[in-house]
């Protein structure tokens, strides 16, 4: 939703909350529409990261199953064509290839936005194979799509007691952790997370978001400027790095940053007309 603030004189600034735990008390806002949980899945690469590392793991399944990517901020994911969640009636599964049924179960619903389905799923899973950490991640996230962070936080903590170092487990408790408000605890799995995999973008942006949110400029400035490295055309990201340069009273960078992302949209209203008002204040 769009709210708004009066940062000092005349200057409006048009929040864009897209993360509904920011109190709009704050006298700042940071774009956080791309703080996005990084879905995977086990056999069908339908994921944003290539290669994901749960994949390891995808022999251990039976050929016929495939799980979909999970919901991304609530967002349902069309289930996989052939995607199969019953077996015959005569087919006795061991219980490691009914875990993986019901994961892949799990998975379906939690596309499909039935959460609490989900969860059940997942929960039955852990039943019967309490150390699964593939069960405990995909009921971290159905947890996250449910805004419960503290429960998705358990989860995804338990899964890595299982399997540390798993670079979509620690970047997704990040993002958990900063949704609760938790920018500390988050900030330390966006860093264990891009010792895993430097130069991960979003994990950038997040980390990023999460020291501008505690008011540490400068090094939310720093992931910032690291993340426009990779993608130098990114809007969000140069009207985050441009309000933070703000913050800190550095207008011509406020300029800078602005005039680059009206470069990439011109019809950004809100920034053209923030960016007139900073001119004014330079005597521009």
């Amino acid at each position: 939703m769009n709210e708004k603030f009066i940062v000092s004189g005349l200057l409006v600034f048009v929040l864009l909350y897209a993360c509904s735990s920011e109190p709009q008390s704050r006298r700042r806002s940071y774009d956080t529409g791309r703080m996005n949980l990084i879905s995977e899945t086990v056999e069908l690469a339908v994921i944003d990261i290539e290669e994901s590392e749960h994949m390891a793991t995808a022999s251990a399944a039976p050929r016929t199953q495939t799980l979909a990517a999970p919901a991304v901020q609530g967002t349902p994911v069309p289930a996989v064509p052939g995607a199969q969640t019953q077996v015959p009636s005569d087919v006795q599964l061991s219980n490691e290839e009914t875990v993986w049924q019901l994961i892949a179960e799990g998975n379906i619903y939690n596309n499909s936005g039935n959460f609490d389905r989900a969860i059940d799923s997942f929960t039955e899973a852990i039943r019967i194979q309490p150390d699964s950490d593939e069960a405990l991640y995909f009921r971290g996230l159905a947890y996250y799509n449910k805004d419960d962070f503290d429960r998705a936080i358990a989860d995804l903590t338990a899964s890595l007691r299982i399997r540390p170092h798993m670079f979509e487990t620690l970047h997704n408790r990040g993002v958990a952790y900063s949704k609760r408000g938790d920018y500390d605890r988050a900030i330390a799995d966006y860093t264990n997370a891009l010792e895993i995999r430097p130069g991960m973008f979003e994990t950038l942006q997040n980390r990023g978001f999460a020291f501008a949110s505690k008011d540490d400029y400068d090094q939310a400035i720093a992931d910032f400027t690291d993340a426009l490295r990779i993608r130098p055309d990114d809007q969000s990201v140069l009207f985050n790095r441009g309000i933070v340069h703000y913050q800190k009273g550095d207008l011509e960078q406020v300029i800078a940053d602005w005039e680059a992302l009206l470069r990439i949209n011109p019809n950004y209203t809100d920034v053209r007309n923030n960016l007139e008002i900073v001119r004014q204040m330079l005597g521009h």
